[in-house]
C-alpha cells in the first residue's frame, strides 16, 4: 500500500507507509518543538492558524490508524494486544470529536451512495469499541478505507 505525501516543493510523492510514517512523525515532531506553532513560554499566543496546524496533524495521524487497523491488526491479534490498540483509537477519535479536529473532507462519502463516512466510525468508536464489540467496528473501519481509497488518500 501506497500514500501520498507533499514534499517541500509541494509535488505528490508515492510512499510506501514505514516511510510515510516516518515522515508524518518527524513532521509532527518538528512542529511540537517549533516554539511559533506550539508555544511554551508563559504569556506567548498560539497563531491564529493553529486550529488549523492540528487539524491537520490529527488528520495525519488519523491515516497512520488506518494503516495499523489494515495492515496489522492480525498481528495485534496474536500478541492479544487489540483492546490497547482499540482504546487508543476510541480515545484518539473522543479527543478530536471534542475539539473538532477531524477535516470536514474526511468526513464526507467520497462518492454517492457510498455507506459510510468517519461520523459512523465515530459513533461506532463509542457504542462498539468501547463496549469490546471489536468485528462491528472493525467492518466499519474496513469500509472508512474504502472510503479513503475512493478519494485517492490510500492507494494498493
Amino acid at each position: 500500500m501506497d500514500y501520498t505525501w507533499i514534499d517541500a516543493n509541494r509535488k505528490r510523492v508515492k510512499l510506501p507507509a514505514p516511510q510515510y510514517i516516518d515522515y508524518v512523525l518527524t513532521w509532527v515532531e518538528g512542529l511540537i518543538k517549533d516554539e511559533a506553532v506550539f508555544p511554551t513560554k508563559a504569556g506567548r499566543e498560539f497563531s491564529p492558524n493553529f486550529p488549523s496546524v492540528a487539524r491537520h496533524i490529527y488528520t495525519q495521524l488519523l491515516r497512520i490508524f488506518a494503516h495499523l487497523y489494515h495492515a496489522h491488526y492480525p498481528v495485534y491479534l496474536h500478541l492479544s494486544a487489540e483492546g490497547h490498540l482499540n482504546s487508543l483509537f476510541a480515545h484518539f477519535l473522543t479527543f478530536g470529536r471534542e475539539f473538532d479536529l477531524l477535516e470536514p473532507k474526511e468526513c464526507r462519502a467520497p462518492k454517492e451512495g457510498w455507506p459510510f463516512v468517519i461520523g459512523d466510525l465515530m459513533d461506532v468508536s463509542y457504542s462498539y469499541i468501547l463496549n469490546d464489540l471489536v468485528e462491528e467496528a472493525l467492518t466499519r473501519f474496513r469500509l472508512f478505507l474504502q472510503a479513503w481509497r475512493g478519494l485517492g488518500v490510500l492507494d494498493n
